[in-house]
């Protein structure tokens, strides 16, 4: 067991946590822990992400040929037939939930106070779905100034803003 310095509070050794720089007493021990549970939840929701892609690539391979030819309701029972078929279900409920728990923990990061530079990075950092390039460019440019500033790279941790958006 590992314990965040400054809290004495014990959990299991982490590399997100292993991570982390050292901070004073006082310095943002809230988000850093905060920050430690939501790299780890979003390593578990990265985890559920790629068991599930596999799967769903196997179910759209056989429903995109289908889809032209089959009226609505045709579609629908196809589509439950196939997502039976593939055995989908259990894995999407995995990324929803793991999802859920990420989102819960954003929630609490939102409403923590940031005593200093970390703990700016930290809000920074948990802000999603960033698709307008006059706020991502901005939020990148202090993410990387608070990582030359802390000795920590905010944008190495959970990959640049907006990088979801620009995937679609």
């Amino acid at each position: 067991m590992a314990a965040i310095p400054a809290v004495g509070l014990s959990i299991g050794p982490t590399k997100a946590q292993s991570d982390l720089p050292d901070l004073k007493a006082g310095d943002d021990v809230e988000l850093r822990r905060l920050w430690a549970k939501y790299l780890d939840q979003l390593d578990r929701l990265d985890d559920a992400e790629l068991a599930h892609k596999p799967v769903r690539d196997a179910l759209d391979a056989e429903w995109y040929p289908l889809v032209k030819s089959l009226s609505l309701a045709e579609q629908k029972k196809a589509f439950d037939q196939l997502w039976k078929k593939h055995g989908i279900e259990p894995l999407w409920n995995r990324v929803t939930s793991e999802s859920r728990k990420l989102v819960k923990i954003t929630k609490a990061i939102r409403k923590a106070k940031a005593e200093g530079l970390f703990g700016i990075g930290v809000k920074l950092s948990v802000t999603e779905y960033f698709e307008e390039y006059d706020v991502v460019q901005p939020a990148e440019d202090a993410r990387r100034a608070l990582g030359k500033l802390t000795g920590y790279d905010f944008i190495a941790a959970t990959g640049p803003l907006g990088e979801e958006a620009d995937a679609d």
